[in-house]
């Protein structure tokens, strides 16, 4: 009977502690946990997001790729402050622009599904569609972009549509917009001038 009162007092420092411990468990879950369902914020520190992906930027804050599968909804600031560069320090007959730094080696974000941004996005690899109110820097399309300035892209397949620049490496479709550039393109430029491999001619132009 002595030891009734330390046992109830045992009992109470465990509930008193309860949530605390419950809190310790879920934070370890959580960073354990990489990919989210349904719904996650961006930037984050998940390599995957299956569902819907809302944020600044769709980007992974640890340095990892990012995966979104489904649709992603971001303000685009990076792309806010690179659309300056695209009108200002690039013009439709260079080759070479100040926005090489918008692509990379390898994507640093791959979003398939629907992508709405209000800057841009740099760095990513879109499967899918996706459109931007700025700049777009794209590692590799498949699908349809609408860019309301400016568009690069290493490699696309499908439709580029952007309100003034659409710059690409190689690419097999179509590229509509007021100037158009593609280096080694398989086939249409729609604009007021375009430019594929070396042959530059204005409303319209092919590549085979």
């Amino acid at each position: 009977m002595n030891n009734l009162p330390k046992l109830k007092s045992l009992i109470a420092i465990v509930f008193a502690l309860s949530p605390v411990l419950l809190m310790a468990q879920s934070d370890t879950i959580f960073l354990k946990e990489k990919a989210k369902n349904i719904a996650w914020f961006t930037p984050c520190g998940a390599t995957k997001i299956n569902g819907v992906a809302i944020g600044v930027q769709a980007m992974n804050v640890d340095g990892k790729k990012l995966t979104i599968n489904g649709i992603n909804v971001d303000a685009g600031m990076g792309g806010v402050v690179a659309t300056f560069y695209g009108l200002f320090s690039s013009f439709p007959f260079k080759k070479k622009t100040n926005l090489e730094f918008l692509i990379s080696d390898s994507a640093a974000t791959s979003i398939k599904g629907i992508s709405i941004s209000m800057g841009g996005e740099l760095a990513v690899s879109i499967t899918g569609i996706n459109i931007a109110g700025g700049t777009k820097g794209i590692y590799q399309l498949k699908g349809i972009s609408i860019t309301r300035i400016y568009t690069k892209t290493l490699s696309f397949d499908g439709i580029c549509i952007s309100g003034i620049h659409n710059i690409a490496n190689k690419g097999v479709g179509i590229q509509i917009g007021l100037f158009n550039y593609c280096k080694n393109l398989k086939g249409f430029q729609i604009g007021l001038w375009n430019k594929s491999g070396n042959r530059g001619l204005p409303f319209i132009n092919w590549g085979i």
